[in-house]
């Protein structure tokens, strides 16, 4: 009898009800929600922007100079990002949580785009361990903005 928009919420709402992929206690909690908050304002928006006005709407190619922008920003961005994974099996707690569910599918559209950036090997091996559950192939393999890209591999990306 409710209706619930924006993904993260939903997240943490399921989460919550769950009572799984939240972390352990408030510090393990607050751990997914830093990295959560951390996709949705600073990795996002500009894998937003490439994707509407690059891949999708075509309004810019990769070399203009808000894309460029935007790339640059991205790859900051990744590097943050292997640097967490360097010494971590998942991106919040040594646990999968809902942390890596949505930078997982935010990824997997970055590279469904065939993006110019630079994804390090503790990112890969990452993505190809959150690729490989069963779950991640049923959410992404009906993204209509990037038929078929869910079975594409990224061996070699590193």
């Amino acid at each position: 009898d409710h209706t619930l928009w924006e993904s993260q919420a939903i997240l943490r709402h399921l989460a919550r009800q769950s009572g799984k992929l939240y972390g352990n206690g408030a510090w393990g909690a607050a751990l997914v929600d830093q990295w959560l908050d951390w996709f949705a304002t600073v990795l996002w928006p500009p894998v937003r922007l490439l994707f509407l006005q690059v891949f999708r709407d075509k309004t810019m190619t990769w070399n203009d100079a808000p894309a460029r922008k935007a790339l640059e920003q991205t790859d900051r961005s990744l590097a943050v990002l292997a640097d967490q994974l360097s010494d971590h099996t998942f991106i919040a707690t040594e646990e999968l949580t809902i942390a890596d569910i949505a930078v997982a599918i935010g990824l997997n559209r970055l590279h469904g785009m065939a993006a110019p950036v630079e994804y390090s090997e503790n990112i890969v091996s990452w993505l190809d361990l959150m690729r490989a559950r069963p779950g991640f192939t049923v959410a992404t393999e009906a993204e209509p903005d990037l038929p078929g890209h869910g079975a594409r591999q990224l061996a070699g990306m590193a």
